[in-house]
């Protein structure tokens, strides 16, 4: 189990749209980095606090394809037993009146299948967006995407910016780096 007091001195400030990226241990991961030439194996994005009346502690949860589909999980539970490192991923300030926007497609997404052939052809190059089927960062530039392109052309400067306006599915580092974002800060 990894120690998650980064993660409980942070948490408060996590939102709806927050990016976490991961790095892997395993062969996929392993596979994913070589391919890639990145560091960054997996995407997922914060969604909105759950705090069950009160009856129970309140959970953040990460939205992610993985395990076939594209779902949510308790985010503490995920960075406890996974293995490797993961890093927070806040969305600037400038963004947060499209953070309700972020969440409904979120929602939207829930269920649709995981895309492996594209995760697989991505070792090529990159491949176009498809919300019929999707992988981890693919889902994660559906979600950023919903921030206005009229709020995002300032920043096309960004290689990986304006392949996704362009509409090519990132890599999870490729997320990592998108300016949208602040700097970055290790949960775990």
């Amino acid at each position: 189990m990894n120690d998650l007091s980064k993660y409980y001195e942070v948490r408060s400030l996590m939102k709806i749209g927050d990016g976490i990226s991961f790095r892997g241990t395993g062969f996929v991961s392993d596979a994913i980095s070589f391919f890639t030439s990145q560091e960054r194996t997996h995407w997922g994005n914060v969604g909105a606090w759950v705090d069950f009346n009160g009856t129970q502690e309140a959970r953040l949860p990460l939205y992610e394809a993985d395990q076939g589909e594209y779902n949510l999980r308790s985010l503490s539970k995920k960075l406890l037993f996974y293995e490797g490192s993961a890093y927070w991923h806040q969305l600037k300030p400038e963004f947060d009146g499209y953070r309700v926007s972020m969440h409904r497609k979120m929602w939207d997404l829930v269920g649709v299948k995981y895309d492996y052939k594209s995760l697989f052809a991505n070792i090529l190059g990159r491949q176009p967006t498809d919300e019929k089927e999707l992988f981890c960062s693919e889902a994660g530039g559906v979600i950023a995407l919903e921030i206005a392109h009229e709020a995002l052309l300032p920043l096309i400067d960004n290689e990986y910016l304006a392949a996704l306006m362009d509409g090519q599915a990132l890599r999870p580092g490729g997320m990592a780096l998108l300016p949208v974002f602040k700097p970055e800060v290790r949960l775990i």
